[in-house]
């Protein structure tokens, strides 16, 4: 267990135990179902003299015995030791009573406190008095919300039997998903019968299993915040403004040049803003033509046409999504003036050959980097190769502030230019706030710049979460025929960014594969339409693009966020091989 672990683990027992030694109603958490007002109340060490409760308790336990694993003779005496015993003296365990109309009506527990993954499990849910329907789901929902705010929850579990099908109703409506079911024996101990683990060479028929299932979303994208980036941001609300209102913009623009190895860095609110300043810089305009991607966030072909210019759009190389440079070269002509390629999802383009076809027609190169920070082409940096390039700190990037874009060359005389237009072309040349020339205002926050820093200076941790999340993906559906893991070529390395997969099989379609996910909280997304079918380019000439067609079609991204654990992975992994092979 980390420090971080072990110091969490003591805070929060200690506040368990300061809580479970307080009067009982001092945790009282008042609610409201169906305008009906009810609370939550947590049980205490004074409860052990509490004879209603200990009777209540004990009804309860005997009203609802079957659902329980250990069965055995309930006594008030034996339900006053099991309070004492296995909920006030257990550490991690909690349990709250329902209390509506002056009348309790059943309980709900938290127990099993896993402080490496901040995970609780929810237990002894109890309904004691048939009233007001809907109310046990609603207290469960708030607990949660409870352990989420005061205790920093992040994810719930709980253990059901198969045969319990009230309890599956409440659970599917909360949002719990099933992960696992083990098969069940019964067995007779000391007077009591127990429900334990079958073996696996227990041959008698199974009647029973232990259902577990787990509530947590599984988000598409999310960043990993520390304290390092919640310091930088206090400081920009704190000291970036007055004579310091640019001070994190300028060490977010050097921060980023020096990892990436460019002389030139300017930020801007956002990446499409940056690439339109890519595109203005390298003097696109109308009649002309510039080869994109046909492949992509529609930003990227967006901003060559603010320009005048016409984007050519081209198909794609399977192994990586980004441009393919054969394609490139063969719808060159002479109205070509350059090309846009995208390092699609972190993937590096190939960079070389494309380079090579640059140079030869005389043309510009842009890179549309936006969610590819930290990936390399033959150990260097990608947005390092173009006349300029560009990144983005959106909040599903790897590296996130919100919004925000940096705009990269070598060229002075390019960076200059980008100064001016993101500025309203200010130059102050006759009078304060003198503008020489039609512009735009695309500058970013220095707060948000300053949460940018924060993220920048740990590009490399964050490049090896996303690589561990890929690891973990890739080696539980490297043998599933139906489903190609797209992996980096050699020689390049892949942030990772967005895990990339192609379906293989015609038994469910991709769409429908990422419905099915989300019914199990799992946030899949399936990936860009060909640009060129958008209305707006309707009059092109269109060409065929066989392989953006058929990943156009079959591909979809896995959630890659920050947070997600091993356990997570083999999750969704487990998850999309059930849904596969049930089709």
């Amino acid at each position: 267990m980390s420090l971080t672990s072990n110091y969490l683990k003591r805070r929060i027992l200690d506040k368990i135990k300061q809580l479970k030694s307080s009067a009982y109603g001092d945790l009282t958490l008042n609610l409201e179902h169906n305008r009906n007002n009810y609370q939550l109340i947590l049980l205490t060490k004074v409860n052990l003299q509490n004879k209603e409760i200990i009777r209540l308790l004990a009804k309860w336990r005997k009203m609802h015995e079957k659902w329980f694993p250990a069965q055995f003779k309930v006594t008030e005496e034996g339900t006053k030791k099991w309070l004492k015993e296995k909920v006030i003296d257990t550490t991690d365990r909690l349990l709250f009573m329902i209390k509506a109309d002056g009348k309790y009506i059943g309980h709900i527990g938290l127990f099993r406190f896993d402080f490496d993954n901040m995970t609780y499990e929810i237990d002894n849910i109890v309904r004691g008095e048939p009233l007001h329907p809907g109310i046990m789901t609603d207290a469960i929902s708030k607990m949660m919300y409870w352990g989420k705010k005061e205790l920093g929850i992040k994810i719930y579990k709980l253990q059901t039997f198969s045969h319990n099908a009230r309890a599956f109703n409440i659970y599917s409506k909360l949002g719990f998903r099933e992960i696992k079911r083990t098969p069940l024996m019964q067995i007779k101990k000391k007077g009591r019968i127990e429900w334990v683990e079958a073996p696996k060479n227990y041959n008698k028929k199974i009647k029973r299993f232990n259902v577990f299932m787990r509530y947590k979303k599984i988000s598409f994208a999310g960043p990993s915040i520390t304290e390092k980036e919640v310091e930088y941001v206090v400081d920009g609300v704190t000291r970036g403004f007055y004579e310091t209102f640019e001070q994190h913009i300028k060490k977010l623009e050097k921060a980023v040049a020096d990892y990436v190895g460019m002389k030139y860095a300017l930020a801007g609110f956002c990446a499409t803003h940056s690439l339109h300043l890519a595109c203005l810089v390298c003097g696109f305009k109308k009649g002309d033509e510039v080869i994109c991607t046909d492949f992509s966030w529609v930003a990227t072909a967006y901003v060559i046409t603010y320009t005048g210019a016409t984007p050519i759009f081209v198909d794609i190389d399977p192994n990586t999504w980004c441009i393919d440079p054969k394609a490139i070269e063969s719808a060159i002509t002479k109205k070509t003036k350059g090309i846009m390629l995208v390092h699609s999802y972190g993937y590096p383009a190939q960079m070389d050959e494309i380079m090579r076809i640059a140079k030869k027609y005389k043309l510009k190169v842009i890179e549309d980097a936006a969610p590819s920070l930290g990936s390399t082409y033959k150990n260097k940096k990608v947005g390092s190769f173009g006349d300029v390039n560009c990144f983005s700190f959106h909040g599903a990037k790897i590296a996130a502030s919100g919004e925000g874009g940096m705009l990269l060359t070598n060229n002075k005389e390019y960076y200059e230019k980008a100064i001016l237009l993101s500025n309203m072309y200010r130059t102050n040349r006759l009078a304060n706030f003198w503008s020489d020339g039609l512009a735009y205002e695309y500058q970013i926050a220095n707060v948000t710049a300053a949460l940018a820093l924060a993220q920048v200076e740990r590009i490399e941790e964050l490049v090896k979460i996303k690589r561990q999340i890929f690891n973990w993906y890739y080696n539980g559906l490297k043998d599933v025929k139906e489903v190609r893991v797209l992996k980096e070529s050699p020689g390049t390395r892949s942030n990772y960014c967005y895990p990339s997969v192609l379906l293989k099989t015609d038994k469910i379609s991709r769409d429908d594969l990422v419905v099915e996910l989300s019914k199990f909280n799992i946030h899949g997304r399936v990936v860009f339409p060909r640009m060129s079918r958008f209305p707006i380019y309707k009059n092109l000439k269109r060409l065929p693009n066989p392989v953006a067609s058929e990943v156009e079609k079959y591909g979809f991204n896995l959630p890659a966020a920050a947070n997600l654990t091993k356990e997570d992975v083999d999750y969704v992994c487990e998850t999309l091989k059930k849904i596969l092979r049930s089709k």
